[in-house]
């Protein structure tokens, strides 16, 4: 797979020590989107670890990305970067207050 003009773009967006999550904010995820137009968001919120599973397979499928799925159970998912070459990690776990992903 050839690697994509601005790959690894959304790997190298980390948050800085300096900004805030808010989360009176809530990122709610738009499943009626174009899968081509969904994009991860910090603080994004999911109905369950499948959406965002596939949520994720879309984003990498539309952007040249290859993800692997390390832990992919019902309560936490970590997803990594598979050629090794970059530093992405994301963690996902169950918020049973918020009732989402």
């Amino acid at each position: 797979m050839g690697e994509k003009a601005g790959a690894g773009k959304f790997f190298e967006e980390d948050m800085g020590d300096n900004e805030h999550v808010y989360p009176e904010l809530p990122n709610i995820f738009n499943d009626k989107l174009n899968w081509k137009e969904q994009e991860p968001v910090l603080s994004m919120r999911f109905e369950s670890p499948k959406q965002l599973k596939h949520m994720l397979c879309n984003y990498a499928v539309a952007n040249g990305y290859q993800l692997c799925f390390v832990k992919n159970d019902t309560r936490r998912l970590l997803v990594k970067c598979c050629d090794g070459k970059c530093t992405f990690r994301l963690w996902g776990s169950w918020m049973s207050e918020d009732n989402s992903f």
